[in-house]
């Protein structure tokens, strides 16, 4: 996957246990902005040009990593292993549809899931796109800020980055 990335999605990874207030459950599911952001950049992407920064903890769901990569569009080189769990969440939905987050006990926290300058490729850091800016949703916890610093000021000026988490 040497082709040149047009659109860098960075973000977490969860894997997520929903409980509807009706009693439907789902248990395991896939989650994290990171992933989903990268689902969506890829719908117009081809050819592994959409490239995904993200850990991957432990205990992730294999055939979703195997499904990730296998993509046409996404590019996983930014997806970095972790020795830990992993972000792991119950979203539990009232009748009214609002959802409340609880991080299970023995998940990681989002500042260690969080990607670092180093991890992201360095191909990623030149991503073209037909954009001439680079969107950016504010990210909770401290090492966002310096994970974006690892983009070129080329990038700045005719790519797009996004995170999302």
């Amino acid at each position: 996957m040497q082709n040149r990335v047009k659109v860098v999605c960075i973000g977490h990874t969860t894997t997520d246990n929903l409980i509807k207030y009706d009693g439907t459950c789902r248990f395991e599911s896939t989650g994290g902005a990171g992933v989903y952001a990268a689902s969506g950049a890829s719908y117009w992407g081809s050819d592994h040009d959409v490239g995904l920064v993200t850990r991957l903890g432990s205990s992730y769901n294999q055939s979703c990593i195997e499904h990730i990569r296998g993509h046409r569009a996404i590019n996983d080189a930014g997806m970095v292993p972790m020795d830990k769990k992993g972000i792991h969440l119950w979203l539990l939905y009232d009748a009214d549809g609002y959802r409340h987050w609880v991080i299970h006990h023995d998940s990681c926290s989002r500042e260690e899931a969080t990607p670092v300058p180093s991890e992201i490729p360095e191909g990623f850091k030149e991503a073209r796109g037909r954009s001439s800016s680079i969107r950016f949703r504010r990210m909770r916890g401290s090492r966002w800020t310096p994970t974006m610093s690892g983009f070129s000021r080329n990038t700045e000026k005719n790519g797009n980055a996004f995170c999302a988490g």
